[in-house]
């Protein structure tokens, strides 16, 4: 990630700010500051969103920022609830699903 690191204290953000608000690790965003690890387009697309830049621009393509609008369609509750879902292990995950899936159907 060759500007996350510039971008990120352009906006004035510790990492811990960033690691926050997209729900990881100080050390992951450290490893993506560094070269050390890369990270998945669902994070990429997060990180861009908390800088309210875009893709392009934290992988180094494009130094045109423009105004980037993000749409938040989720209630409240709905978005308490994916940021809890996002901090369960692989196995409460597919649990909770399952329990979600009974309460449905």
């Amino acid at each position: 990630m060759l500007r996350l690191k510039e971008i990120r204290q352009e906006k004035g953000l510790k990492q811990l700010q960033l690691a926050n608000l997209i729900n990881v690790s100080i050390q992951t965003i450290s490893g993506y500051e560094t070269g050390y690890a890369q990270p998945p387009i669902d994070i990429l697309i997060k990180i861009a969103d908390a800088l309210e830049t875009t893709t392009d621009n934290l992988l180094g393509r494009t130094n045109d920022v423009g105004l980037v609008e993000i749409h938040n369609e989720l209630t409240q509750d709905q978005q308490e609830l994916l940021s809890l879902y996002n901090k369960m292990s692989f196995q409460d995950k597919n649990q909770l699903l399952g329990f979600a899936k009974a309460l449905v159907y």
